[in-house]
């Protein structure tokens, strides 16, 4: 498509015109992006066409393939930057910065964005940062809006979820990379990149022991805890959390508390945020409808009950209607979890744990909910519907 040839060529005039400042790099992009619009020259069919045709020169690649998009394509090399083409079943749910500098557009399907304020602090121990992580917007973005990143002067640490299975997004950037962090809320950052041999490879192992139910694991683990720094500790609890009762997670800090001191206390409220997020990721993946794929990522990133609900108004939806039909359709609850589908209407229509207890005995009877009592608290507090419980930001 000889779209992209002469945005590259038009971005290489614009970049230069600003002395190829990398800083300069996004206002260049979105500047050369006002004035030819991927908008007006995109078409679907065409794009794809263009991207699976054997016969055409392909420039160097540098989306890598099975890392990023599914698949991604560059599709301009220039001198020093390039453009890339993301096509997306389902997209990274890290809240992450950029190494580079450059910016983004939304070509097909629509996407939730949510932007974080962050301040990267003092070292933790390994590579771990502290990080004071605030949510600072939760909004939809559609074809043609365009979002600037750099390292300097257009900090962005972000999550980019496209909803509808398949979507496409646009990204212009310079080649040059310099630090890409990966944020947890609501206070650790850690490098992106994964952990370097051979400490990747025996906690994967540990894993796999964990995965088989091998007896030996929980020696195994209690053996790695007790020398590990904090983004070791990190990285193991993780894993450890999503399969463990909340007594089993509370021994887990427990057992790293005497080596890492008060730097433990972050763990467990990062690793339930991170549970709630890889639980509503799941869900989203196992979705096909765009509307309950958007609950499913509103859930899992919205501080408070008015984010979800903002964001489905802005999507054109009634947000409390469409809240009980995710509630109702998107297979949560099998047979047999009625109980559980009541709490979470309830707690739909703002409710919390004092409401779903009075429904559940009027439904029950007392005698049937009194010995749950705890367990309905817990799924109240801890649950991918916790944040609509009504609440003041």
């Amino acid at each position: 498509m000889d779209y992209f040839e002469r945005l590259g060529a038009a971005l290489e005039d614009a970049w230069s015109e600003r002395g190829r400042d990398e800083e300069q790099f996004p206002a260049a992009a979105v500047a050369v992006l006002d004035r030819l619009p991927p908008g007006e020259a995109f078409d679907r069919s065409q794009l794809l066409t263009h991207l699976l045709d054997p016969r055409r020169a392909v420039p160097l690649q540098l989306a890598p393939l099975g890392a990023f998009g599914q698949p991604g394509f560059t599709v301009f090399h220039g001198h020093g930057f390039v453009v890339e083409i993301y096509h997306w079943l389902e997209s990274l749910s890290a809240i992450h910065d950029h190494p580079f500098c450059g910016a983004f557009t939304i070509l097909d399907g629509f996407s939730v964005h949510a932007r974080y304020e962050a301040t990267r602090g003092a070292a933790l121990g390994g590579r771990a940062q502290r990080a004071d992580l605030q949510l600072r917007a939760l909004e939809l973005l559609r074809p043609g809006a365009v979002v600037p990143f750099s390292l300097r002067l257009h900090p962005l640490v972000h999550a980019l979820v496209h909803v509808p299975v398949s979507s496409i997004s646009m990204v212009v950037r310079t080649v040059r990379t310099e630090g890409y962090f990966r944020y947890l809320p609501p206070s650790v950052a850690l490098p992106m990149e994964g952990e370097a041999e051979p400490l990747g490879r025996q906690l994967a192992l540990l894993d796999a022991l964990a995965i088989a139910g091998d007896p030996s694991h929980p020696e195994r683990l209690a053996a790695v805890l007790e020398r590990a720094d904090f983004e070791v500790a990190l990285r193991v609890l993780s894993a450890e959390w999503p399969r463990t009762t909340p007594a089993g997670r509370a021994a887990l800090v427990t057992q790293v508390r005497a080596r890492l001191g008060a730097a433990a206390e972050l763990l467990a409220p990062l690793l339930e945020r991170a549970r709630r997020l890889q639980e509503a990721t799941a869900v989203r993946e196992s979705l096909r409808d765009p509307e309950l794929r958007l609950v499913a990522v509103a859930l899992g990133y919205a501080e408070h009950r008015d984010q979800v609900l903002e964001l489905l108004r802005a999507h054109g939806v009634e947000p409390l209607a469409t809240l009980h039909r995710f509630v109702d359709e998107a297979g949560l609850f099998a047979q047999g979890e009625e109980a559980s589908a009541i709490i979470a209407h309830g707690l739909v229509e703002g409710g919390g744990a004092t409401q779903a207890l009075a429904e559940l005995r009027r439904v029950y009877g007392p005698a049937a909910i009194d010995a749950h009592e705890a367990d309905v608290v817990e799924f109240c507090e801890t649950s991918l519907f916790a944040v609509l419980r009504a609440a003041t930001p």
